[in-house]
């Protein structure tokens, strides 16, 4: 799943599901040395329909989804920290609904706080 969300961009759709998958990907690259083993350890290789595989490098993959993360979540941060600042919820399920989060997106959303409050993305969860 991890690898064919690169190739096909799936982490390019606006859908909740797609939201999620892409979040959950992210916080387990961006945790201590991951992403330099990940890209390390996996090899890809292309069938061109001969007998011979041609390498394919895995970076040509991970680095769109990381900029692509890195921009999304910069966005989605700056409109939460508005509302935190503007609105001073009182809880995690008014924030929730004032950023207009469905609760399937919950954790991600807490991390997002948890970053925003200096604490680090994967701070819930570890």
């Amino acid at each position: 799943m991890l690898i064919w969300m690169y190739i096909e961009k799936n982490y390019l759709e606006q859908s909740n599901v797609a939201k999620i998958k892409s979040d959950l990907i992210y916080r387990f690259l961006i945790e201590q040395d991951n992403l330099r083993r990940f890209q390390k350890q996996i090899k890809l290789y292309k069938w061109t329909g001969s007998e011979e595989l041609t390498s394919m490098n895995i970076s040509d993959y991970v680095s769109p989804f990381m900029a692509y993360k890195a921009a999304y979540d910069v966005q989605e941060m700056t409109r939460i920290q508005k509302v935190m600042l503007a609105d001073s919820p009182e809880s995690l399920k008014e924030l929730r609904k004032k950023v207009n989060y469905p609760n399937t997106m919950l954790n991600t959303l807490i991390a997002y706080k948890d970053q925003i409050e200096g604490r680090g993305r994967n701070y819930s969860i570890i």
